[in-house]
Formats: structure tokens, C-alpha cells, sequence
């Protein structure tokens, strides 16, 4: 495994997709979306419901092949379109990502679709917070998602991560994280893959199925 990942908890990829194809796998979004996102901005496709561009985007090509030399031989189980706008523009809160799926370890890849700072809702990680342990407070998310949170961390252990479009952040399922509001008159769209070692013992019951992650 890549050191500074197993360190932090997270490592920054870039230039995983050109602008053109960030682009395009916005319209192949769009319409597996069919104008009906999440109120969240939230959907998930599980790996056996998703539309074939969006399957071959994260088991082959640079996204997998960038996952893969960080974790080693990995499966996909799901992903997860992200789109913030003026309907969704609403900080997403601290959280970590296990309690809604429990079992083994797992790995998510956050990809900017669009350049992406403050303004536009960026994430914000803690970084080495992998390695702490966390209590949950539930919460009434009002149709927003994100039930299980963690309290406001330190602010001088936040850590911003603005990105250019085709630029990705891998993370582990235990890492703080959060993003900003997105401003008035701005938007972004990101796509989550998430993934897990190939052959560990996993008593998550979430996924469906899991799809091997390509070699070349």
C-alpha cells in the first residue's frame, strides 16, 4: 500500500481524467440520473445497476489503474454521483464513511468533475484521522442524508482539498470528512467509486456485487 495513504488516510491523484472526458462522464451521469438526483445530491449505484460507460470508467482505465497502485488488487462495489447546486448547496457534514456499511476496511475515490474549491463545495479531511477512534451522533438529516456524524473536529486539524477538474482523492472509510457549501451561482459535480481489497473477509451485507478491479 501506498505509505503516504496508509499515514494519512488519504492521497491526492491528479490529472486521472482529461477536461474532455471529465465532461463526458458528466452527460453519462446525467443520464443515469435522468434528472432525478437525490435530494442529498447523493445517488448510489450498486456495481450490477450501473450503466456500462460508468461500470468500465471504474474498473478499467486511469481511475482503476491509479486505485489499484495504491491498495493493491481491489474489487468495485458501487458509485456514487455527487452533484451540488442551488437545490443542493449545503455543506455535506463530518462523517466517516463505515458506519453506513460496516465490515472490512474499504476506499473511496473522490473525483472533481469540475474545478473545485471553496466556493464550489471542496472537500475538507482530517488528516491521520483514520487511525482514531470516533463516536457518532445521530441525527435527523431532514431528507439531506448523513445520519451518523461526528462532531465540528479542530480547525486547525482540517485540512481544504481544492481540486482541478480530473483530479481525485483516494480515502479510507474511517477518514474524517466533510465539504463546504457551495456559494450562490456555482455548482460542481464529483463521482465517488468505492472500493475494497480483493479476497479479505468482509461481513458488510450493503453491496450485491463486487467486480474485479482490471490489471491493465
Amino acid at each position: 500500500m501506498d505509505h503516504e495513504l496508509e499515514r494519512h488516510g488519504s492521497l491526492t491523484l491528479a490529472n486521472l481524467l482529461t477536461r474532455d472526458r471529465a465532461a463526458e462522464v458528466q452527460r453519462e451521469i446525467c443520464a443515469a440520473l435522468a434528472g432525478n438526483a437525490d435530494g442529498s445530491g447523493v445517488t448510489v449505484f450498486q456495481a450490477d445497476r450501473l450503466p456500462a460507460p460508468l461500470l468500465q470508467l471504474a474498473v478499467s482505465g486511469p481511475l482503476a489503474q491509479a486505485v489499484r497502485a495504491a491498495i493493491g488488487p481491489c474489487e468495485f462495489l458501487s458509485l456514487k454521483p455527487v452533484v451540488k447546486d442551488a437545490e443542493r448547496s449545503f455543506a455535506t457534514p463530518w462523517h466517516q464513511d463505515r458506519p453506513y456499511w460496516g465490515g472490512c476496511a474499504k476506499w473511496s475515490l473522490w473525483l472533481a468533475l469540475d474545478d473545485v474549491g471553496p466556493a464550489e463545495g471542496c472537500l475538507r479531511i482530517v488528516p491521520g484521522s483514520h487511525r482514531r477512534a470516533a463516536e457518532h451522533q445521530a441525527h435527523d438529516s431532514g431528507g439531506r442524508g448523513f445520519s451518523h456524524r461526528l462532531p465540528e473536529p479542530d480547525p486547525t486539524e482540517i485540512l481544504d482539498v481544492p481540486l482541478q477538474c480530473g483530479d481525485a482523492v483516494l480515502f479510507h472509510d474511517l477518514l474524517w470528512h466533510a465539504s463546504h457549501a457551495v456559494a450562490p451561482g456555482r455548482r460542481r459535480v464529483a463521482l465517488i467509486p468505492t472500493y475494497r481489497p480483493l479476497g479479505v473477509e468482509d461481513s458488510s451485507t450493503v453491496w450485491d456485487r463486487a467486480i474485479p478491479v482490471e490489471t491493465v
